[in-house]
């Protein structure tokens, strides 16, 4: 520990309350360290024991100017007294403020073709018909009014919107034309089952539609997946959905990143593990993106067969250095959140395939939030909105008056809260980095260290 001499003090300061320490550790015959993550910078720095026990007690005091300098710029000394929570919180909404992208969430069918066990919406044939789909647009390009955008993002989104195929074909050409009169670009991104999404469809969301990204859920390998994500006439869906995957990911000619979202419970942990394997048996390393999700309830109980947080924590950092020794990338520090999601952007909504208009999308087709859904806060037929229906998009005054657990979580700035919706109805989705972030840091750390290891041997022998 580096000190400097009396008399040059600064203003105190103390040990940001947004850092995750790792327990101590030892490594290269050095003594004992820590590893120190600033939620609020990314920064991450490598403290000694005696330097640790210094700073958490005593915050900046007698460290050399240096030193003091790099803990102030990265957040993880902060001024003391410092309200650390309100200027988090204040960076937020400068977030909103600043956003260049109008982005809207469309659900183009109320239909999808799978029973999947946990799933609470209401499926029928329903598609958004012309004339709302004239009152959408109208809707949207009113909405272009309100600031300087420099792009239009669209999410098709389900029930399963590629039943809805006709809706994208008629809708998208019309939006292009929209942002393109008014100087903005477009894209768009969907989240699919993937029954419908072969090389023929895929293709044409990529090259005709401007689909940049496609969301698709596997839960596990076929025995997992079948008895849980199957067709609503009787059928396992795996094979289907597993060798659309492949087909448009193996295509160069299809512009369109593939991510693979495996929701996990209790019932399917064991084979998550089966699933990576499969997948980078196929060739997929390196085509596609992967992660894992906890099941979340839709008012059903759905998580209620859901590991426990402390369990699916540690699973989850089993199943991410097994991906990754199969080739797939896994980002083990998450990166500042500022815009938590759809619920909290003023300029946001979701629209469902009946014209009506919501702030979250888990909230639409649900019969559990009653008829009308009490999660609406207007219609396509009337230019009013009413998003007071629900606290969603209050969710960041909220956390500031110390109203949910939020508010004094050293994960916020990197979870942003996850899901007001959850919150509101007294059921916090946490993420599990919450409570691996100190293995994520160490596993962050040796990953790094033998990638600088085997870039110094390979221009060693050059």
């Amino acid at each position: 520990m580096t000190m400097h001499e009396p008399g040059a003090e600064r203003a105190p300061t103390r040990l940001s309350r947004y850092i995750v320490a790792t327990e101590p550790f030892a490594e290269d015959g050095a003594g004992a360290a820590r590893l120190i993550f600033s939620t609020r910078s990314g920064a991450i720095r490598k403290m000694s024991e005696p330097l640790w026990q210094h700073v958490a007690a005593q915050g900046g005091a007698g460290l050399a100017p240096d030193m003091l300098a790099d803990l102030a710029d990265t957040k993880i000394l902060v001024p003391d007294g410092a309200d650390e929570r309100g200027a988090v919180l204040a960076e937020n909404r400068a977030a909103l403020s600043a956003t260049d992208t109008a982005y809207h969430v469309i659900q183009p069918s109320a239909f999808c073709q799978l029973g999947c066990d946990y799933c609470g919406q209401d499926h029928t044939r329903a598609r958004l018909d012309a004339a709302r789909q004239d009152r959408l647009l109208t809707r949207i390009d009113r909405g272009l009014d309100t600031r300087r955008y420099r792009a239009l993002r669209i999410g098709w989104f389900g029930s399963e919107p590629l039943a809805g195929m006709a809706v994208i074909r008629s809708l998208t050409p019309r939006l292009q034309s929209l942002a393109a009169g008014r100087g903005v670009t477009y894209s768009a991104g969907i989240v699919t089952n993937g029954v419908k999404l072969d090389r023929r469809t895929a293709r044409e969301l990529a090259v005709e539609h401007g689909v940049t990204d496609a969301e698709i859920t596997l839960d596990g390998p076929a025995r997992h997946h079948d008895a849980r994500r199957f067709f609503k006439t009787g059928g396992p869906s795996f094979d289907r959905i597993f060798s659309n995957i492949r087909a448009v990911a193996f295509d160069s000619g299809i512009p369109m990143r593939i991510v693979v979202r495996c929701n996990v419970d209790a019932r399917n942990a064991d084979g998550v593990e089966e699933l990576i394997d499969q997948l980078a048996d196929a060739g997929l390393a390196g085509l596609i993106d992967l992660y894992f999700a906890p099941i979340h309830d839709w008012g059903n109980d759905a998580a209620g067969a859901g590991m426990t947080p402390e369990r699916y924590a540690e699973a989850e950092l089993e199943w991410a250095i097994h991906a990754m020794s199969r080739g797939f990338d896994q980002g083990m520090l998450p990166p500042r959140k500022r815009i938590t999601c759809v619920a909290v952007r003023p300029d946001s909504e979701v629209t469902d395939a009946y014209g009506n208009v919501f702030n979250c999308t888990e909230t639409p087709y649900v019969t559990a939030y009653g008829t009308p859904n009490r999660h609406r806060i207007g219609t396509l037929e009337t230019r009013e909105v009413d998003r007071d229906v629900n606290r969603f998009g209050r969710f960041y005054d909220d956390v500031e008056a110390g109203q949910h657990g939020c508010a004094r979580c050293p994960m916020l700035p990197v979870c942003g809260g996850a899901c007001p919706k959850s919150w509101n109805e007294g059921t916090p989705a946490c993420p599990p980095f919450k409570r691996n972030m100190p293995e994520r840091l160490l596993l962050h750390h040796s990953r790094e260290k033998l990638l600088a290891r085997h870039t110094a041997e390979a221009r060693a022998q050059i």
